[in-house]
């Protein structure tokens, strides 16, 4: 239903603003109950608010011991968890101290999911490019670091943020905006208990990371590849009749490290090709334009763990390739850069509605663990076979069918157990630090909602 706002000609001199969404009845009756609430601008709380680096060139990149380099795609969770972290080399990062951020210290994206607050509880110093937002939270309040975070993702720290975004094409918020946020000020016992939440959920989140690892080490040393790392050979020779079996000739395909990894697989009880132990899908969602989808595409699988995101897209506006169907249980492989380790295991009940992008490969109807599956096809042993199908330089990709060929080594049934409890125990993790990071903003806001008076509550409720 539209919603309505009478604004003055003085309300659009104050604010700078005629864009209607600005003046959106939720953000002004949310603006004035926090106004009216004891706070303090956001900006008390930090030394700076800065974005990062506006310019690196990737020379200054590094593989190890370099400095955590955060850019936007890394803040899709709220304690920069992702295993996709690039590093820079020092001294690029001594020359840009002025960003430099350390623990308890804040970040938001500037692009991309803008508006999404993380705090670094994991580096000890980081530093961040320029689509990034860096806060420096001052000393006397890095003990409310977690406090902080968690008000900015609730609705009350959204709903101001939401409203300060500028821009049709690519929206923006600019520095001053984010300074002057609101913060209503809250009993000292209750941001700590506050705190005490998000860093319990932040130690969950390591402790479901570590059970995946565990997972994985079974499978690589069951197979002697925990410490495999083949070198890169530049020169050697292949048969003209295997140039034929594969009908490729590029000389990638033929590196010798591919087969050494064949070799180690081969170490296993048993071999099978995907696509025998489970069926490549070839169904397809029928859109219907007036409809909503829930939409999966590449970048909602997250690369550290396998879990999926989705975002609900009308049928007329969703991306030609939005088409296929999935079921409980489906492995989700992406065909596009497939070595990122965009591979994931639908959960149950994510059958009615969705639809996911094209460039996935979908398995369905497997003879053994799903979640095995995924950790062979996410480690060192999926990946290389898929990079070994890769065509394509700027834009890696591989099909369907190169998927249903990887070769999947099946260790014995207590080792395969074993892998898909761990797995299991590592999603529970997972999904218990999220819930204590719903119920830290759900009491926040109820904190928050009752400082205020009985018809105040009624006309938020009202506009929410």
């Amino acid at each position: 239903m539209a919603q309505i706002s009478e604004i003055t000609v003085g309300d659009l001199l104050k604010h700078q603003r005629i864009d209607a969404e600005y003046f959106r009845p939720f953000f002004i009756k949310t603006d004035k109950f926090i106004g009216s609430l004891e706070n303090q601008d956001f900006v008390t709380y930090t030394k700076f608010v800065k974005k990062g680096i506006f310019d690196i060139s990737p020379d200054h990149y590094v593989e190890e011991n370099g400095i955590p380099f955060i850019r936007s795609g890394d803040l899709k969770d709220p304690f920069i968890t992702s295993s996709d972290i690039i590093e820079i080399d020092n001294e690029a990062h001594e020359k840009e101290l002025k960003t430099e951020l350390n623990i308890g210290d804040l970040l938001m994206a500037k692009v991309g999911r803008i508006g999404d607050v993380a705090v670094n509880y994991r580096f000890e110093k980081l530093n961040l490019s320029q689509n990034v937002i860096g806060v420096k939270i001052k000393e006397q309040f890095k003990r409310q670091s977690g406090f902080l975070m968690v008000f900015l993702n609730s609705k009350y720290g959204r709903s101001q943020i939401d409203r300060k975004l500028s821009g049709q094409v690519q929206q923006k918020i600019t520095l001053d905006d984010f300074k002057y946020l609101k913060v209503p000020s809250l009993s000292k016992d209750f941001i700590e208990k506050t705190n005490q939440l998000a860093e319990k959920s932040y130690s969950l989140q390591l402790e479901s990371k570590s059970l995946y690892a565990q997972a994985e080490q079974i499978l690589l040393q069951e197979l002697g590849l925990e410490d495999f790392t083949p070198e890169w050979i530049t020169g050697y020779e292949t048969d003209f009749v295997n140039i034929l079996k594969v009908a490729r000739m590029d000389a990638e395909y033929f590196q010798p490290r591919y087969e050494l990894l064949m070799e180690k697989i081969g170490n296993a009880n048993k071999i099978e090709k995907l696509g025998d132990i489970s069926t490549l899908s070839k169904k397809k969602v029928n859109i219907l334009p007036e409809e909503t989808y829930k939409y999966i595409e590449i970048g909602d699988v997250d690369t550290s763990n396998g879990e999926f995101t989705y975002n609900e897209i009308a049928g007329v506006d969703l991306p030609a390739n939005a088409k296929k169907n999935i079921q409980d249980e489906s492995l989700l492989i992406s065909t596009v850069r497939p070595t990122r380790g965009a591979v994931g295991v639908i959960p149950n009940g994510w059958n009615n509605g969705f639809v996911v992008s094209g460039a996935f490969a979908v398995f369905e109807k497997h003879s053994i663990s799903p979640f095995y599956l995924q950790v062979v096809m996410r480690s060192i042993i999926g990946k290389m076979q898929l990079e070994r199908c890769c065509t394509g330089v700027s834009y890696p990709t591989v099909t369907d069918e190169d998927a249903a060929n990887v070769i999947i080594p099946l260790l014995d049934d207590k080792k395969i157990e074993k892998i898909h409890d761990l797995v299991m125990e590592s999603h529970k993790s997972l999904h218990e630090s999220r819930q204590l990071l719903e119920q830290a903003k759900r009491e926040v806001e109820e904190m928050i909602e009752s400082k205020s008076t009985d018809k105040e509550k009624s006309k938020l409720v009202a506009f929410n």
